[in-house]
């Protein structure tokens, strides 16, 4: 007798295997706010200068360069720079270490918005704010130990 072959059987579709939608994509982040418009710090004193141009630069506590300031405890030193679009500032803290002035905290980004914040123990310092493109004027936002 001859058989008849056997019904062909469908295959099952394997539930890991089913095409189905394309997935959605991870949605973007929410950009950064904005940095605010005020200073980052409570009682800071404020400072407000101009620089003519490239390379010029501005010592505080005095513009010529010849003062300082000593602190007579360690604590966190405190500087915060705004400054025009488009420019390029740079705000550096530099200690008396008996010889020569020597930077001991900076920030160089490449905007006008700078800040440092370090902890020094006690001892003469003054903060310098140098003009690397463009110029005008800037706010510079201190507080000392």
């Amino acid at each position: 007798m001859t058989s008849a072959p056997a019904p062909a059987l469908a295959p099952v579709p394997d539930p890991e295997r089913v095409p189905g939608p394309e997935p959605e994509p991870d949605p973007q982040p929410d950009p950064e706010p904005a940095p605010p418009a005020g200073p980052r710090c409570t009682g800071c004193d404020v400072f407000t200068g101009t620089l003519a141009g490239s390379g010029d630069a501005y010592t505080w506590p005095n513009a010529d360069g010849s003062g300082y300031v000593t602190t007579a405890r360690s604590g966190l030193h405190l500087g915060w720079l705004r400054g025009p679009a488009g420019a390029d500032l740079d705000l550096l803290l530099e200690r008396w270490n008996g010889r020569r002035w020597i930077t001991v905290a900076s920030s160089t980004g490449s905007g006008s918005d700078e800040e440092v914040q370090c902890v020094r123990k006690a001892g003469t310092y003054r903060w310098r704010v140098f003009s690397t493109r463009v110029a005008g004027s800037y706010g510079l936002h201190l507080s000392l130990p």
